[in-house]
């Protein structure tokens, strides 16, 4: 049996209560988090552990003393995660939160509030012109974009981009939460997240079908 398995990652560290839990419920299987690549998460296997993980923004423990602090109270630093969070991890169920005020912890994620609605700004606008090009093929001086083939990639991008706000909405949708005093609830709810951080590559994958029939289908010239 190999020591390694990789995973796709199929719920973002954006959602960050549904990622911990998913990486928590890991664990308890014995698959405990090693890193994140370019491709997914790598586990590593091991006995069962009930380890609690918690994401950070990146840089904001990132003073030496901060970290041995963390240290102090058992949270080990595990990585990088994603492209705007650090993970901490914990074997002590009785040891202290590193937050154990929501309304603080929602404070230490302002900043990369203020960057995600940059970033949900341009998705909308790339939403709108992707739009532009299936329902007004004439105003993009591309008439042939109508043809099936190119509508059914547009319509994915469309969907893709879609799931992207998604998970931009459950980051705001926990600071929210946070802001109100109420602390994450790290339940079972990640899978109805990860079902539809799946859809979109169900719907990839009958559309990458879809192209290669027609192909097959032209006549050879």
């Amino acid at each position: 049996m190999k020591d390694k398995i990789r995973k796709l990652v199929y719920i973002e560290p954006l959602d960050m209560d549904h990622f911990e839990g998913w990486l928590e419920e890991m664990a308890r299987k014995g698959l405990l988090f090693e890193r994140m690549s370019y491709w997914g998460v790598v586990f590593r296997r091991d006995e069962p552990a009930a380890i609690r993980y918690r994401l950070e923004p990146a840089g904001q423990l990132w003073t030496r003393e901060s970290k041995d602090y963390c240290r102090e109270l058992g949270w080990d630093y595990l990585g990088q995660a994603g492209q705007h969070f650090e993970l901490y991890a914990n074997l002590d169920p009785e040891a202290p939160e590193l937050h154990t005020d929501p309304v603080v912890q929602s404070y230490a994620l302002d900043l990369l509030g203020k960057r995600l609605r940059w970033y949900l700004g341009g998705l909308a606008a790339l939403t709108l012109l992707l739009l532009a090009a299936v329902l007004f093929p004439v105003l993009t001086q591309q008439a042939e974009i109508a043809n099936f083939p190119n509508l059914c990639l547009l319509v994915f991008d469309l969907f893709v981009l879609a799931q992207e706000i998604r998970t931009c909405i459950s980051f705001f949708r926990l600071r929210r939460q946070l802001a109100e005093g109420l602390p994450p609830q790290r339940d079972g709810s990640w899978r109805r997240s990860m079902g539809w951080r799946t859809l979109p590559i169900l719907v990839g994958l009958a559309v990458l079908l879809l192209e290669l029939g027609l192909l097959a289908a032209l006549p050879l010239s």
